[in-house]
Formats: structure tokens, sequence, C-alpha cells
């Protein structure tokens, strides 16, 4: 991980690059400032940008942005990793793994 170029952890951009494909089916009307209405298929959802909120609840769970949010931030031409959350940035990654962990004993050498 420490070669690794990049800013955000490579598994969430896989599941940033699914969420771009699936933000090509929404269409988004904006609403003032970062808020904006997403139509996906049949269903309506609300993104807030600054608030990092989606009426669907996937931004919040995830904490990093779901396929309306994504449709949001193409429409003002933000990168979508300032949506991600901190946690999901390589210096949260090393620092979380930085401490080395220890061997444990077989259960032969419980007490």
């Amino acid at each position: 991980m420490e070669k690794y170029e990049g800013i955000v952890c490579s598994n969430v951009l896989k599941k940033k690059n699914k969420q771009g494909k699936l933000a090509r089916h929404c269409f988004s009307r904006w609403c003032g400032e970062t808020e904006f209405e997403i139509d996906h298929f049949t269903n309506i959802f609300v993104v807030d940008l600054d608030r990092k909120t989606c009426t669907s609840g996937m931004f919040q769970l995830t904490a990093y942005p779901c396929c309306h949010a994504y449709s949001a931030t193409a429409d003002l031409r933000h990168q979508i990793e300032d949506y991600v959350d901190n946690c999901y940035n390589k210096p949260a990654y090393l620092k979380v793994y930085e401490n080395m962990t220890h061997g444990v004993p077989g259960q032969e050498e419980y007490i």
C-alpha cells in the first residue's frame, strides 16, 4: 500500500467506478448551491453535497458518494474524491495498519 500512488484506497476506487456506471441512468436538476434533485428510473432523490447526504441513504451509510451524488458532482464538475470520507484515504489506511501485529500461540500453550 505504501507504493500505491492514489489518494483514495483502490477498493473504494472500484466502487466509485461502479457508482459512475450507475450514474449514467441519473438525471440531475440543480436546486441551489450544492443541492440537487436526481431522477433515477422511477424514483426521485435529493442530494446535498455540502452535508454529504442523499435521501437514498447510501451516501451517509457508506461514507462515499452513491450514484445519485456522483451525478450531482459531475454537474458541478467537482472531483468525486473530494466527497469520499477521510477514513478511505491512504494516510488513514496506513495509520490504522502501522502497528505490527504479534503472533498468537496455539491452544496447547494456553494456561
